[in-house]
């Protein structure tokens, strides 16, 4: 609406446009301006030229056209393609076709393509790659809206569709879901779980002769509260996407709170395993249960699950990545059952003894040395919440984390002195004032001069896609690690891969430019950054070189072969062809 019709109007728009000709095409940009006086409008000298023009304008789609499905794909040379299946038996290659999405992408020539379907047509666009390219290489446009326009001849038309993600194919399917199954059971094994089932199967000793009922309940309970979070993290990402929100796995470990929650639930473990206290169900549960039938056991054993669940987060197991991936970039049934198919692999070791109760048989019989394996749990349990402190220090500081950590000594010390004489209970609060004074020490030399990460050739740079655009224009081999303070896995390769002196000696000698993403704190860039990579968990690894402009994308555990192989194929002076 125009605020003043007695006042001229001005019109400025910044247009930006391809320039294309048979063999290529080429982005420009251009601002333009348009006066409009006050008072009867005139025909102008080119109005002639914008009759003819809105003839041209895309009408109505014509009933016998329809898009099958539009696709955001990388082909076998690494080069990523919006590859459009439609139906039009009118279509000719001769055909201008225009694509329009809400990112400034742009795409080269269309390669058009009949299908044997009389009328059905593969229109595949790839992605612009000139050295005038924006922000194409780093943008997906999975479940974005594109606007397909066709002009030829003496008809003009537009059609709207959402971008999905490639679909495999029904081996690659069942692939996919092998692969779910066998990285929730490899969870077990991460250092983030481990301690929890060691705890689980310790517990089950005691009715390891003559009560295998018990034990079937026991684990099935537990079994039931992992599934139960697998597929409330399921619901919860499910209805985060559909929101537009971004997504990834171990998200909630950026946020402060969450981390906070889950050093207090570390501490309550700690101390049951050292009998400070015992699971109690609510005493409200008793108005609506039957008293005889609950159980404080039953919701410990729930909760094992949970517990587990959320500790399983940082960690990305082997073949966990490729899982969850593939799950968040396609619908909710895909995410649903990539989901269930890890909680149940994660459940496997309690599925078992469920089954065949007498494998406990082959474990020791209870004695002394479970109360030592309990302290030694629980030393394992206080040695994580020092680490997601450490974490907590990146995230609010070190004066927080300190209020933080007095905040956890002085919940176990409550929890230590319940029961106790009076002499014991002030022997609890010196407990506390040393735990302060000497977490405050550590806090501050391991917190506040937290060192920089050095490679022979020089720091990792901190991730900016200006910088990575450049890097790879000048043809210069990149390696980009995306990593968090609380990404085990992470950790593992940085120290066991990347600290390598054979991997360290090649990256300086080859000039590698290295950028490290630090998704410990949420990060929209980094986000839509592993988003436009179609990977929604860390630790990511890629390799840009002259010969893989848009990337090569390693294994989340890496080894120095891997590394140096992928680096030695990205930097071959002969390019990928593009299809």
């Amino acid at each position: 609406t125009v605020e003043d019709p007695t006042k001229p109007l001005i019109l400025k728009a910044k247009l930006d446009y391809l320039i294309c000709s048979a063999d290529e095409c080429l982005p420009a940009s251009k601002n333009i301006e348009l006066n409009l006086p006050v008072g009867t409008p005139e025909k102008t000298q080119d109005a002639a030229l914008i009759e003819d023009a809105l003839k041209n304008v895309p009408k109505k789609t014509p009933e016998i056209v329809h898009v099958k499905n539009v696709e955001f794909i990388e082909n076998d040379a690494g080069n990523k393609i919006l590859n459009i299946k439609i139906h039009d038996p009118k279509l000719t290659k001769d055909a201008a076709i225009f694509v329009e999405s809400p990112h400034k992408m742009f795409f080269d020539l269309p390669t058009i393509t009949p299908l044997e379907e009389q009328g059905s047509f593969t229109i595949a666009f790839p992605v612009f790659l000139d050295e005038l390219k924006k922000l194409a290489p780093f943008q997906s446009l999975v479940d974005e809206p594109v606007t397909i326009t066709i002009v030829e001849k003496d008809r003009a038309y537009s059609v709207q569709a959402v971008v999905s993600a490639e679909k495999p194919s029904w081996l690659g399917f069942i692939t996919i879901m092998i692969l779910a199954f066998a990285g929730g059971f490899i969870l077990n094994f991460m250092p983030c779980v481990l301690p929890v089932l060691s705890i689980k199967m310790m517990s089950l000793l005691k009715y390891s002769h003559g009560h295998e009922h018990q034990v079937r309940a026991q684990t099935l309970r537990t079994a039931g509260g992992i599934l139960a979070s697998f597929m409330t993290i399921a619901l919860t990402l499910m209805t985060l996407k559909w929101m537009g929100t971004s997504i990834g796995w171990g998200m909630q470990f950026q946020q402060p709170l969450f981390l906070i929650f889950i050093c207090f639930v570390l501490v309550l473990f700690a101390a049951n395993l050292l009998g400070l206290f015992e699971f109690q169900v609510p005493r409200i549960f008793y108005r609506f249960m039957d008293s005889d039938k609950v159980h404080s056991e039953h919701l410990k054993d729930v909760l094992e699950g949970v517990f587990a669940t959320l500790l399983s987060t940082p960690c990305s197991a082997p073949m966990i990545g490729t899982a969850i991936s593939f799950a968040l970039s396609n619908g909710s049934i895909q995410i649903f059952l990539i989901f269930f198919l890890m909680s149940l692999g994660f459940s496997v070791p309690y599925i078992l003894i469920a089954l065949f109760p007498r494998l406990l048989s082959f474990m020791p019989k209870p004695g002394p040395w479970m109360i030592t394996l309990k302290r030694v749990l629980s030393l394992a349990l206080w040695g994580t919440v020092l680490w997601l402190l450490f974490v907590l220090v990146t995230q609010v500081g070190f004066k927080t984390t300190f209020l933080i950590a007095s905040g956890l000594a002085i919940f176990y010390a409550l929890l230590w002195t319940r029961g106790k004489s009076p002499k014991q209970q002030w022997i609890g609060v010196l407990v506390v004032a040393l735990f302060m004074s000497s977490s405050g020490t550590a806090l501050t030399v391991l917190g506040l001069t937290t060192p920089e990460t050095k490679t022979l050739n020089g720091t990792w740079l901190p991730f900016d896609l200006g910088l990575l655009q450049r890097s790879i224009k000048q043809n210069k081999l990149v390696f980009v690690d995306v990593t968090a303070d609380w990404c085990i896995t992470c950790k593992f390769n940085e120290g066991t891969v990347l600290a390598r002196t054979v991997v360290q000696n090649y990256l300086s000698l080859n000039d590698v430019v290295l950028i490290r993403a630090d998704w410990t704190s949420p990060s929209p860039t980094i986000t839509s950054y592993l988003k436009s990579l179609n990977t929604f968990a860390i630790p990511a690894y890629i390799v840009y070189g002259p010969s893989s402009q848009t990337g090569t994308k390693l294994p989340q555990i890496l080894t120095p072969s891997i590394v140096i192989n992928a680096l030695e194929k990205a930097k071959d002076t002969q390019p990928s062809s593009s299809q």
